[in-house]
């Protein structure tokens, strides 16, 4: 079942391999998470145990935002709208 399911996204080819160029992703996810931060700071201490570097978002725009919210945290500084688009700007 799940070999019949790869081999539809290769396009029926057997013998295809996947391309790996494109890592599976959602957009959706990454937004919850860095609104969750924005929502509760606090939770960063969470999030960094799982997420260690802006590599593992998808989106550039999302991985600038991670790291805006490692530096602030190497600062010690408050993690918040404004705090973060002075990173950004």
């Amino acid at each position: 079942m799940v070999s019949n399911a790869i081999n539809q996204n290769l396009g029926g080819k057997r013998g295809s391999k996947l391309d790996m160029s494109i890592l599976p992703n959602s957009i959706e996810a990454e937004q919850a998470i860095l609104g969750a931060i924005l929502v509760d700071p606090d939770a960063f201490n969470r999030v960094i145990e799982v997420i260690e570097k802006a590599d593992y978002f998808y989106k550039s725009s999302h991985q600038e935002i991670f790291n805006a919210l490692l530096l602030l945290t190497e600062r010690s500084e408050n993690i918040d709208l404004l705090t973060i688009s002075q990173i950004l700007k």
